[in-house]
């Protein structure tokens, strides 16, 4: 898997590839800001959800604020608002499609 630093080669969407990244941005692109353990409950529970995190984070997807780092809150910068939204019209896309090769544009 590629690291996923911001600016590194082969950075991009292939590091969404990884398990329950893209469900980590629709979360928070659907409930807002949230505690990481609100995070956790919603998309699974994986002992690497922490290091997912940071990986969204250092693609400039998520931001960490809050004065407790066992505690912080959790949102979607600019560009993570962007990317979850284009996410949520291509899983809304898939639902709605009848069958697979129904046409649906």
């Amino acid at each position: 898997m590629t690291s996923g630093a911001r600016g590194e080669a082969g950075a991009g969407a292939d590091v969404l590839e990884s398990t329950r990244m893209v469900s980590m941005l629709l979360y928070l692109y659907e409930n807002g800001e949230s505690r990481r353990m609100e995070i956790y409950n919603a998309v699974g529970r994986n002992n690497r959800l922490p290091d997912k995190l940071d990986v969204l984070r250092d693609m400039g997807l998520v931001y960490y604020g809050g004065d407790n780092p066992n505690r912080s809150i959790i949102g979607l910068t600019d560009l993570g608002v962007h990317v979850a939204s284009k996410l949520r019209d291509i899983d809304a896309a898939i639902r709605t499609s009848e069958f697979p090769g129904s046409g649906v544009a």
